[in-house]
């Protein structure tokens, strides 16, 4: 075959039949290489055998042969055969059919088709070796011998029985020394990288630093090595069933296709155990697979029952595990060297109807069949010695893994040149700066469910909350030490702001201590939720319990206290408050962007000192803990830079609170034109919590072509608590591209 050409095409250019065939053959060329060159010939999909009496049936399906040609099977096709020969092997092949005329008329098309058929003996491939140069996706070689692609033998069982036979079957395959994921987090990959490289294959995946590490390979000698932990995990439902000979189980498995539960019950004499498994679901009257074991049986006989039961039963597989008489290999006897053997089981007969429930995973052994000779020949599979391979080998990693998280246990240290001593670790995963995620909790509990009254956290940090339940007075007790507490030391620096905040509150606290409480401290109306996006609004009040004296602002301080982190500051407060009058409100505003990142709850305490004449009195109060809700976003995403003019683009309101919101305004604002996006006189649009709704109405760009735009999109919206609609509260989002 001559090297491909590729046609070049030009205006009033004169094309003739042999120009378009030339560039269907270069087109179907590139396809037939691509076919057999990165991937190899065979079975792609489908193409699955069904056998009904002397008809077999090829399902649809697809397959390459060794010349790169595609065979296509689009409807079942239905092959006879002879009951009586076996084997008999089913082949596809690729056939070119005429189409579209008939007579002294050429025919100006072809049908590529697959043609499937039956035949007693075996037909050989080609070559091992496709030939590049020859290879097409579709139309007929010339001098090329037909390719078979196989698609399943007919044998017949002991039983006379017929089944497909797929074993021999050739399926396509990737040519390929690294494979790697789409994000390029995992890399396959197969044969050494060079000749130093002992691994035949290995699977890596990038660590926390971006790096490849690797977690499997399997060396030149077959190893399978694991880097990390392993875990096993099942999704089958078995069970381990003792029986009447000692340390000798049978274990049950349920076979996939079991269509509903499937129990089993045991019944027992001196000298036989029954098993009954029976489906629930099934028809009336379809009976139990039975399984008969008496204690007379010998090794075969009993093995042999089993083999027979799994043969005919259509709900379980059993198979005989001996506790008892299993061997450790070498590679184990020195792993466990010293230590004593586990105590044999001691079976705990139950005759009830049990439920083969799902089960954690096993590793097992497969054995190795090693034939003894014997003089009479008489030696079956059964009486074959067992042999496990070799054992486990555990090699620590360069850098230990650190102790298992959220974990409770003991450790036995035996330090150099001290005492051995037993300690009790508590771990709660690894530290991680920033993490202010409650770790391991020390709770009380009342009628309201649970309270953390001691907290270790993921940065490390151990918080005291004391006790918050509401019957608590507003001074708690947050610690009692019987011996020596060792605390930080604070150092007196007016710089630091915690210093100053503790000198403030140990300040406070010691007027509260030593005076009467003439000063109130209350939350009135504090708000039910507050925002991230919005202002953080609240009002607290403060009145004088004295009759005759006027009360002197000295010293006011403010913790917000959230789920991540605690923020300090003060208020300013100028106000006398007069004997015998009411409650004096002060307003605290803070802008937005100041809560701690990931706070989803809020509690303010108010610590205020005042001057009666030359007296100190102090009063606190802590407002109620309300939630905080991520506020609403708008997906500016189809504003792109630049956008042509007049073009329409879709505006989406992300709700990721969860609570539902309502959007009662959603407009946009460009130079020129403002667009109501829910579209005049329609209803409000609701916006499920967790969920993103697109606006109703499209925004448009202005008609003219201008650089620096600003796009405005302004939303009014309240949220929908259980007892009622929140007020409305409005934000504003911003855009500046350039229209086109």
């Amino acid at each position: 075959m001559s090297v491909p050409s590729r046609l070049l095409f030009r205006e009033r250019q004169l094309l003739r039949a042999a120009d378009l065939q030339t560039e269907q053959q270069y087109l179907l060329g590139l396809a037939g290489r691509h076919h057999v060159a990165p991937h190899a010939w065979g079975i792609v999909r489908g193409l699955s055998i069904l056998l009904q009496g002397d008809v077999a049936t090829v399902r649809p399906g697809l397959a390459i042969d060794g010349y790169g040609r595609e065979l296509v099977v689009f409807q079942p096709v239905r092959l006879t055969f002879s009951q009586q020969t076996s084997p008999q092997y089913v082949y596809l092949y690729y056939c070119e059919r005429p189409k579209g005329a008939c007579g002294s008329v050429p025919n100006p098309r072809f049908q590529d088709s697959a043609e499937a058929q039956v035949s007693a003996t075996a037909s050989p491939i080609p070559s091992d070796n496709p030939d590049l140069t020859s290879a097409t996706a579709a139309g007929g070689i010339i001098g090329a011998v037909p390719w078979p692609v196989l698609l399943g033998i007919i044998k017949a069982r002991r039983d006379a029985s017929l089944h497909v036979h797929y074993s021999h079957c050739v399926y396509t395959r990737l040519r390929a020394s690294l494979i790697c994921s789409p994000a390029g987090g995992t890399v396959v990959r197969v044969g050494p990288e060079n000749l130093a490289d002992p691994y035949n294959l290995g699977i890596s995946l990038r660590n926390a630093a971006s790096n490849f590490q690797k977690r499997f390979a399997i060396d030149r000698d077959g190893n399978a090595i694991f880097w990390g932990n392993l875990i096993l995990t099942s999704a089958q439902r078995g069970a381990l069933l003792p029986t009447l000979i000692d340390s000798v189980f049978l274990k049950v498995q349920v076979k996939p296709n079991a269509a509903g539960v499937v129990r089993v019950q045991t019944s027992f004499t001196p000298s036989t155990m029954t098993l009954h498994f029976r489906v629930s679901g099934t028809a009336q009257g379809t009976a139990d697979d039975i399984l008969k074991l008496d204690i007379s049986f010998s090794a075969t006989q009993r093995k042999q029952a089993i083999r027979n039961f799994n043969k005919s039963s259509s709900s379980v597989v059993l198979k005989e595990a001996d506790l008892k008489s299993q061997k450790k290999s070498a590679g184990l006897r020195r792993l466990f060297a010293g230590v004593p053997p586990p105590k044999p089981a001691t079976p705990v007969l139950d005759d009830r109807l049990l439920t083969v429930d799902f089960t954690g995973a096993d590793l097992s052994f497969v054995p190795e069949d090693v034939p003894t000779l014997l003089p009479c020949d008489c030696l079956t599979p059964v009486d074959h010695p067992e042999l496990l391979p070799e054992g486990f080998i555990f090699l620590p990693g360069a850098n230990p893994p650190a102790p298992p998280a959220r974990d409770l246990y003991s450790l036995h240290q035996e330090p150099k040149d001290q005492l051995p001593s037993d300690e009790l670790r508590i771990s709660g995963g690894a530290k991680k700066n920033g993490d202010f995620s409650r770790r391991i909790v020390v709770s009380g509990q009342n009628k309201n469910g649970f309270i953390p009254l001691l907290a270790f956290r993921g940065n490390g940090s151990l918080a005291l909350p004391g006790d918050l339940s509401t019957a608590a007075v507003a001074s708690h007790l947050l610690f009692v030490v019987g011996g020596t507490a060792q605390l930080p030391i604070v150092k007196p620096d007016p710089r630091d702001p915690l210093f100053n905040y503790l000198l403030v509150l140990a300040f406070i606290q010691g007027i509260m201590t030593a005076s009467s409480q003439l000063v109130k401290v209350d939350f009135p109306s504090f708000p039910t939720f507050f925002e991230t996006n919005q202002n953080l609004d609240y009002m607290f009040s403060l009145q004088n319990l004295s009759t005759t004296e006027p009360l002197k602002p000295d010293k006011c301080s403010e913790t917000i206290v959230t789920n991540t982190l605690s923020v300090f500051g003060t208020v300013p407060f100028t106000t006398t408050l007069q004997p015998s009058a009411g409650p004096t409100a002060v307003q605290v505003s803070h802008p937005p962007g100041q809560l701690p990142a990931g706070a989803t709850s809020l509690q303010v305490e108010i610590d205020v000192s005042m001057k009666l004449g030359n007296l100190s009195v102090a009063g606190k109060k802590r407002s109620p803990t309300v939630p905080i809700l991520p506020s609403p976003a708008a997906d500016l995403s189809g504003l792109t830079d630049p956008i042509p003019h007049g073009t329409q683009f879709p505006v989406a309101i992300t709700n990721t609170s969860p609570v539902d919101l309502v959007l009662t305004v959603a407009q946009l604002t460009a130079p020129g034109a403002v667009q109501n996006l829910l579209g005049i006189g329609s209803p409000p649009l609701t916006v499920p919590a967790g969920q993103s709704i697109a606006l109703p109405v499209q925004a448009g760009a202005p008609a003219a072509a201008a650089a620096n735009v600003q796009f405005t999109v302004q939303i009014t919206y309240h949220w929908m608590f259980a007892g009622g609609p929140s007020s409305n509260s409005s934000l504003t989002f911003s855009k500046t591209v350039t229209v086109s």
